[in-house]
């Protein structure tokens, strides 16, 4: 199995529910596309470790894939603090 690839497609599938979210109103919609963000991420960042760690060969995918997830779940973490300092 090929771990790169579906880390890359992850990642281009977070980023797309994130483009999605800025054109929902309804809170519950919101809720289940940010939830079906956070675990298709997670998975992403897992596959991007397993591609690490099977040593696959390197390209864009993989490098992208791994540091774009990882990118993404920080800024989600920072995100979740921020909010929680501020009430």
């Amino acid at each position: 199995m090929v771990f790169k690839n579906w880390s890359f497609r992850l990642f281009i599938y977070v980023i797309l529910l994130n483009i999605l979210v800025v054109f929902l109103y309804d809170p519950t919609q919101l809720l289940l596309i940010g939830l079906l963000a956070t675990v298709i991420l997670i998975f992403g960042l897992i596959f991007g470790i397993m591609s690490f760690v099977n040593k696959e060969q390197s390209d864009y995918k993989k490098f992208i894939g791994f540091i774009g997830n990882l990118v993404l779940l920080v800024i989600g973490i920072l995100a979740s603090i921020s909010d929680y300092l501020k009430s």
